[in-house]
């Protein structure tokens, strides 16, 4: 049995992510994100020791219904840091798994717009909340984005998806090749057409989003793409006047990070 596990901050790109493999792999399991969380639970002590492929597995085809899996030795899963178990988390930062974990990054203010339209759904209500709470979310995005780039390349694959050299077809199916490769899986026809396809400049495949999140009642759509375009333009001061208290609590509190996103190819993000 092979497993491949996206590992995510919330909104950095998860499902993106997941399409691709599933050119790969096949469907993801339903639901994998609570399975992780409790088997990684029951199996503390295989996590810590950085087995993750023995125990685990059996537990994990155990407990999942069998109409959730698909006729495939390959397990295509999904799990966000914060919601699965810390213990995961922590043996990561420490043992190389024997499990593939591919880890999306995204701007932080990007995947912190996408988590205020998802939570908010309009600019009113948002303009409602108070800044404890503003402050809550940026912490909590922040926090999650940072952890997962502690972990050491060896235990992990970080794809950025929002790169500006990611705009350029040749490099990213370069990159995304080299996905397959740490994942030991090999490149097809599907996978060619999902990455010359993906609009980067959205994150999205074909311009279009995931239809869970746009039947979703009451999000308004305008208002989370303006905010979105004036990040990626680099609008500085529309940008600043609706995320103030955000980007100086990063500015105050994750200066850190600029280096780490540098490494991984940001340059002159807002908040740098």
């Amino acid at each position: 049995m092979n497993f491949y596990i996206v590992y995510s901050a919330l909104h950095t790109g998860t499902w993106l992510i997941c399409e691709i493999l599933k050119t790969a792999i096949g469907p993801i399991v339903p639901h994998s994100d609570s399975w992780l969380s409790e088997i990684s639970t029951k199996n503390i002590e295989e996590f810590s020791n950085g087995k993750l492929n023995s125990k685990w597995k059996e537990e994990f085809m155990n407990s999942v219904p069998e109409h959730y899996l698909h006729n495939s030795n390959d397990f295509l899963l999904q799990g966000h840091h914060r919601e699965t178990e810390a213990s995961m988390y922590k043996n990561l930062l420490i043992n190389k798994p024997n499990v593939k974990i591919i880890i999306p990054v995204r701007d932080l203010l990007l995947s912190l717009n996408s988590r205020i339209w998802r939570e908010c759904g309009s600019l009113k209500t948002f303009n409602e909340e108070s800044i404890e709470k503003r402050i809550e979310r940026i912490k909590n995005q922040a926090d999650s984005l940072f952890d997962l780039l502690r972990i050491p390349n060896k235990h992990a694959f970080f794809l950025p998806i929002d790169t500006e050299e990611m705009k350029d077809t040749n490099y990213r199916l370069n990159i995304c090749k080299e996905m397959l490769d740490f994942c030991e899986l090999k490149e097809n026809k599907s996978f060619k057409d999902f990455i010359t396809n993906w609009k980067v400049i959205n994150n999205t495949y074909q311009g279009k989003y995931p239809q869970k999140f746009l039947h979703k009642s009451g999000l308004d759509d305008t208002f989370f793409q303006d905010i979105k375009m004036n990040i990626i333009n680099k609008e500085k001061e529309k940008v600043i006047s609706f995320l103030d208290h955000e980007i100086q609590y990063i500015k105050d509190n994750y200066l850190y990070g600029i280096d780490q996103m540098k490494a991984l190819g940001y340059k002159d993000l807002l908040w740098f």
